[in-house]
């Protein structure tokens, strides 16, 4: 998720900011016997997070960004041969 957001020009201290709020984070789930005991989230956005949504259209656009580049490469490969798309 950093690496994505160092590729849109987030600078470098908000990025941080971010990695710091994800880092070291645990979570429970409330089934019908109670809560679980907690375990550590190694992946993902949270839950409620004002910053989740921002976080997932950005890495949405990135995937798409990406897949649309391939698509065009493979249905052009005289482009990737001549070097126009990465």
């Amino acid at each position: 998720m950093c690496e994505i957001l160092a590729r849109y020009s987030i600078p470098d201290k908000i990025i941080k900011a971010i990695e710091v709020l994800y880092r070291n984070t645990k979570s429970r789930v409330i089934i019908s016997d109670g809560e679980t005991d907690t375990f550590k989230v190694f992946n993902g956005d949270l839950q409620g997070d004002t910053l989740a949504p921002f976080l997932l259209l950005t890495e949405l656009d990135y995937i798409l960004r990406i897949s649309l580049d391939k698509k065009d490469s493979l249905s052009n490969p005289e482009q990737v041969e001549r070097g126009i798309l990465a």
